[in-house]
């Protein structure tokens, strides 16, 4: 009868083993996919309003400017900056666009025409 009750609690204490790492299991994955989820989340919120900040902004802008009316120029970025297209950078940088992975490269620049500012 006593080795009955040993086998009884050593069953036991196996299946509250199995139930205990289960639970620790199940913790461990739901941790790494609401970790990966928040991330997600995070991201897709990021370029959202990233998107809409700039979909805004040139509303905003083309809204003043004459469309119709612009000038278009074939440019080359030198491949070294002096220290004017060093300033300009800076200035470029500033609003999110890093001329540096243009250097040496032909590009197209566009003008416009502001109508809402005076001269």
């Amino acid at each position: 009868m006593k080795q009955n009750e040993e086998v009884k609690t050593k069953k036991g204490m196996r299946v509250r083993w199995k139930i205990f790492f289960s639970i620790i299991s199940v913790a461990i994955i739901l941790l790494f996919v609401l970790y990966g989820f928040q991330v997600f989340l995070i991201d897709s919120f990021y370029r959202y309003f990233k998107t809409n900040e700039l979909k805004d902004t040139t509303n905003k802008v083309i809204s003043r400017i004459e469309a119709e009316n612009y000038e278009k120029e074939e440019v080359t970025i030198p491949a070294k900056f002096d220290s004017v297209y060093t300033r300009y950078n800076d200035i470029q940088r500033a609003q999110g666009l890093d001329l540096k992975k243009y250097k040496g490269k032909t590009v197209t620049r566009y003008t416009y025409y502001v109508t809402n500012y005076p001269n």
